[in-house]
Parts: structure tokens; sequence; C-alpha cells
């Protein structure tokens, strides 16, 4: 069982988010904003964060690269789920550890990332 953090904006896909992890049998927390998962992922280690790009007060960029500077989260895998990928990669893709999924995911693309990323202790 993993730790994983859902940072999310909009209410009803972080809920479905949440969800879906916890069938998957993970231990999850969720954010509706980058400074609100910052603040959750300050002084806590996470095995894996799932987040949004376009968000109020920090964006997955500022996310990112606060948790990058942060000793709990720097090497934490995180997944860039998000409807603006291009951007979200050119800003990201410069961190280490970063995997992109669009949103919405087709095929279960999502599930298998996190599949992949929670079974191989990166």
């Amino acid at each position: 069982m993993s730790y994983v953090l859902i940072v999310e904006d909009e209410e009803e896909i972080r809920e479905l988010l949440v969800e879906q992890m916890k069938m998957l049998g993970h231990r999850v927390i969720s954010a509706h904003d980058g400074a609100d998962a910052y603040l959750k992922a300050a002084n806590q280690k996470f095995d894996l964060i799932c987040t949004d790009y376009m968000m109020p007060k920090l964006n997955g960029a500022q996310l990112i690269a606060k948790l990058r500077d942060n000793k709990f989260n720097s090497k934490t895998p995180i997944i860039v789920y998000t409807a603006f990928l291009e951007p979200a990669m050119d800003a990201c893709e410069h961190f280490p550890n970063i995997h992109f999924v669009p949103k919405p995911s087709l095929g279960g693309e999502l599930e298998e990332t996190i599949w992949q990323l929670t079974q191989s202790g990166e």
C-alpha cells in the first residue's frame, strides 16, 4: 500500500481520483490546489503525487519546483494529469521523476502509470 497525494482543483475529479486510489488499496490525502498540496507535503513523505497542472495559487510546475526543494519529496514520483499536456511538459520536463498523463486518460493510462510507479518503488 502506497501513500498518495492527489492534487486537483476540480472537486468532482478530485473525489473520483481519491476513490480510484482507495480502490487500488492506497492511503490517500487530497488537496484542492497547489498551495494546499504544498502545506500537506512540506513535512510528510509521499510514495506518489498525482497533480493537475492548471490550478489556482500554485500551478503544477510551481508545486513541483517547491516539492523538489523539499527534503521529504525531492525524489517522489509525480504524475502530472492534465488537459494542458504540452505546456505542462514544457514547464516540468526538466524536473526528475515526472510522468505525464493526458486528462482525460483513455484506456486506463492513468491507472497503469499509478500501478507501475507504486509497484516499482521509484
